[in-house]
């Protein structure tokens, strides 16, 4: 597949994403069933589109100036980011366990549903994996 290929998918699939996330928190404001945890999804939803559609956005400029969008150091970024949101996704889902069976038992805390709990075990390695790969694009350097 190409580069201008993929690129129009993936701004094709941020937008198709905008969408879902207008469409269902108009449902949600207009039932009044807005909490915590839909804001916190909201937030790290809006996070993760925003993330992506500046990647694709960036990748579509270098596609008009003629600069090749994948490099040597890109993949790099992205390999060592995705690693270490591995490796997070890994302590979240522990600290969850943690959270749900210790911490609930011998606290006043509420526990969390099995919705919320696979929502944050989705959600989080992303959000950590879009903001690594921006610091260590920034930095320039990776090991």
């Amino acid at each position: 597949m190409s580069d201008k290929a993929k690129t129009m998918i993936g701004l094709g699939i941020t937008g198709t994403v905008i969408f879902l996330i207008v469409f269902f928190a108009t449902g949600t404001i207009i039932e009044g069933k807005l909490g915590f945890f839909e804001l916190t999804y909201a937030a790290i939803l809006l996070f993760l589109v925003g993330g992506s559609t500046l990647v694709f956005v960036q990748r579509n400029k270098d596609l008009k100036k003629g600069v090749a969008i994948e490099d040597e150091l890109s993949k790099k970024v992205f390999r060592k980011a995705g690693s270490q949101a591995y490796f997070a996704s890994v302590w979240i889902a522990v600290g969850l366990l943690w959270y749900n069976g210790f911490i609930t038992d011998n606290s006043t805390l509420k526990a969390l549903s099995m919705a919320q709990t696979l929502g944050l075990m989705i959600i989080l390695p992303g959000a950590i994996f879009i903001g690594l790969a921006f610091i260590y694009s920034k930095k320039g350097e990776v090991e």
